[in-house]
């Protein structure tokens, strides 16, 4: 009786502490849930978890509607997605990143968005339960979930005869050995061979078993999950039922599988597979399994995305400092796409100045340098994207079309294809005037043609800026050559940012005024930055000679505006 007492108050000094310690764990989780709502996301990951959160968008992207690459560096998509991506799984981070690069045309599905992240804004409880889900899934890092998923579908065959030989061996050996005694010398061989067997083609099973093992948690989140937000998901109801029903008997016994590492039962474990070899023929047969019923698999990997989408969507609105839902509308084909917004800023900007502007068509924008154009002209583009994707916009106001988005902002060599600055320039302008405008496009480009000389420039800016007007394109032109306000007269609407001279310190308001520029700066910036005075005014009067050739605008005095 003393022994089991003994063994009792041991089992109880081992069980309490960690029933203590998970308690404290999860308290300290739900603390660190609720403090980090409502913040932009510090997520800074590597090159290599970059790429991996970018291989769903690769994998699914449809190249006449998505968010291409030229876009996605000009509007820095990455930023975005860092500042906005809440998800802790690896299937919700690489579909955030995808959401945000695949704008949706269809207004059903960005409700459903809305709604779920307006509930889980509201209801905090549930928002933190179902953030811990996820948390106890946690990530792959540094690895794609989907490279990996189809990896373990097409590379993951495994022939498990041999392992099926392998155990009847070990049991018939036992069998004979509780028969007569001299059969033991047999079974130690038989354990030898299959320890060893086993440990050399482990390393060939690690990887894989490591994702199915990833696979299976999901699974057991999603049926938690699920359980509190059905009432979210209501589309995903047979997608549930088909996982469970399809794979959740390759669930059950996923025990089996272990990595020895943790408690002592999983090393145990790696032992009692490495004799009967149990992980290898259930791994086998799962894989043979995940293999038929692929379709599965990528409905989890959805219902993940869709889920951490809608949490990173409820916190971001929170994050920024004020956000309003669009109204966007489908427009007929032969209609001009429309625009309008109120109080209008760049969302990762810390303190933005808004604008606001009811756009009548084509806009070219002019002004001086630093003045704000080229940040008004991502800031368009970025709340068009974000109110496709998230229907959110940091706006108090927005009403637009539905639009494809395309841009030409920041140009630069390419090395690996030898080709100038020039050259990239003129394929970037070429997509876009080459684009399906089947779906209404919006074009943002900043500094056209800078790759060549001023006539030149001038010249080819002015053609194809008429001909992108010509079709369904929304162009937003930001430029310094003044002369386009007047070749493009009556084609694009002029409006221009300005800046103030006083005392000799140059500053800007950031804000939208209609009509062109008719001030320069880059001269009175080179003193501010600390050249020479005489410099300064050498280059002045050279201006003052080119000025009625080039007929450019006044340079700025000190009477400001």
């Amino acid at each position: 009786m003393e022994k089991w007492l003994i063994a009792a108050a041991v089992a109880v000094v081992l069980i309490i502490p960690a029933i203590a310690y998970r308690i404290r764990d999860r308290r300290a989780c739900r603390r660190r849930y609720a403090a980090s709502y409502g913040r932009f996301a510090e997520d800074a990951p590597t090159e290599r978890q970059r790429a991996a959160d970018a291989a769903y968008f690769k994998a699914v992207a449809n190249t006449d509607t998505c968010v291409d690459d030229i876009t996605a560096s000009d509007l820095d998509i990455q930023r975005l997605y860092e500042h906005f991506n809440r998800a802790q799984t690896s299937a919700g981070r690489e579909y955030v990143y995808a959401a945000l690069r695949m704008p949706l045309y269809d207004a059903v599905r960005l409700a459903a968005r809305d709604e779920r992240a307006t509930v889980f804004d509201r209801d905090a409880a549930r928002r933190i339960a179902t953030e811990m889900d996820m948390g106890a899934v946690g990530r792959l890092r540094g690895r794609s979930l989907h490279d990996a998923l189809q990896n373990l579908r097409t590379d993951g065959r495994r022939a498990i005869w041999s392992h099926v030989v392998m155990l009847v061996l070990i049991l018939a050996m036992t069998g004979l050995t509780i028969y007569d005694d001299r059969f033991g010398v047999l079974l130690l061989v038989a354990v030898g061979f299959n320890m060893t067997y086993y440990f050399f083609i482990r390393k060939h099973f690690t990887d894989p078993m490591c994702i199915f093992r990833y696979l299976m948690s999901m699974m057991v989140a999603m049926n938690r999950t699920y359980a509190r937000n059905a009432d979210l998901f209501p589309d995903y109801a047979e997608t549930v039922r088909s996982v469970n029903r399809r794979l959740g008997n390759i669930r059950r016994f996923r025990f089996l599988i272990s990595d020895g590492e943790g408690d002592l039962l999983s090393f145990l474990l790696v032992y009692i597979n490495a004799i009967f070899h149990f992980d290898c023929i259930y791994f086998g047969r799962a894989i043979g399994r995940l293999r038929r019923y692929g379709e599965e698999s990528a409905a989890l990997f959805e219902y993940f995305g869709e889920t951490e989408l809608a949490l990173s969507i409820a916190s971001w609105r929170r994050a920024v400092p004020f956000w309003s839902r669009p109204d966007l509308s489908t427009v007929s084909a032969d209609a001009q796409p429309q625009l309008e917004f109120t109080d209008m800023v760049h969302p990762l900007i810390e303190t933005p100045v808004p604008n606001s502007l009811d756009v009548p068509g084509p806009l070219l924008i002019t002004g001086s340098n630093a003045s704000g154009k080229s940040t008004f002209l991502k800031a368009v583009l970025l709340n068009a994207l974000t109110a496709q994707t998230i229907r959110t916009v940091t706006a108090r106001r927005w009403a637009g079309s539905y639009f494809r988005i395309l841009s030409s902002m920041a140009m630069r060599d390419s090395l690996a294809t030898k080709e100038s600055y020039f050259v990239v320039e003129v394929k970037s302008l070429y997509r876009i005037t080459a684009a399906d405008d089947t779906v209404p496009i919006l074009a943002g480009v900043d500094e056209i043609l800078r790759g060549t000389n001023t006539l030149e420039r001038i010249a080819a800016s002015a053609v194809i800026l008429e001909e992108l007007a010509k079709r369904r394109v929304l162009p937003v032109v930001a430029t310094h050559d003044i002369e386009l306000t007047g070749l493009l007269d009556g084609i694009y609407h002029n409006y221009h940012f300005r800046e103030a001279l006083q005392s000799g310190v140059i500053s800007f308001d950031y804000r939208i005024h209609e009509g062109p520029s008719r001030t320069r700066n880059a001269i009175a910036l080179l003193g501010e930055m600390g050249f020479a005075a005489d410099i300064t005014a050498r280059a002045d009067e050279m201006a003052a000679r080119l000025a009625p050739q080039m007929h450019l605008g006044e340079r700025r005095t000190d009477a400001g505006i």
